[in-house]
């Protein structure tokens, strides 16, 4: 899928135009470019994104959170109590 994009200095940006298969139909999308050429997300792409990283957060919550409890269980079969230390 080649880029047909038309470059706008007036407002440093570049609108593209790419046609992709999805599936069972093909069809023209629209992106703006940045100077470089690079595509700027859609607004589905970067809620997307975010989603994403908001799922690997509260993964990484969940991890951190059995760590610590199993940590806690460890000390208390030690006869520690974590909550005074």
């Amino acid at each position: 899928d080649g880029v047909e994009m038309v470059w706008m200095p007036e407002i440093d940006l570049g609108i593209g135009c790419t046609r992709t298969d999805r599936g069972d139909w093909e069809r023209d999308w629209l992106y703006w470019f940045d100077r470089s050429g690079k595509r700027y997300p859609t607004a589905r792409e970067r809620a997307a994104k975010a989603e994403a990283v908001a799922n690997q957060e509260r993964l990484i919550a969940i991890q951190e959170r059995q760590q610590k409890e199993k940590l806690a269980a460890y000390l208390r079969s030690l006869g520690i109590n974590p909550d005074e230390i």
